[in-house]
């Protein structure tokens, strides 16, 4: 990918950036910048970070029979599978 001599947007972006590039490209600003690997001690703070969220996200994730309450009211209670198939678009 190349950075074009025209401005890009989010979503031209999101469209073109390839699912599985073995080079990282980053927008800033409308331009496509590609971006280098992390290296030595960014690179362990970013996997630090990255083992320290997911062993949180496993610790609080949500089950299919757990209630959610929300803090407003009228109080609502959903179940995560309600939850998630009211966000699903019709087929």
């Amino acid at each position: 990918m190349q950075a074009a001599s025209s401005l890009v947007t989010f979503d031209q972006f999101v469209a073109d950036y390839p699912a599985q590039a073995n080079q990282r490209y980053e927008l800033h600003r409308g331009i496509i910048v590609e971006m280098p690997k992390p290296k030595g001690k960014h690179s362990k703070i970013a996997g630090f970070i990255n083992g320290t969220l997911f062993l949180q996200i496993q610790a609080e994730r949500f089950r299919d029979n757990d209630v959610i309450r929300s803090g407003v009211f009228p109080d609502l209670q959903l179940t995560v599978a309600q939850i998630f198939a009211a966000g699903r678009s019709p087929t």
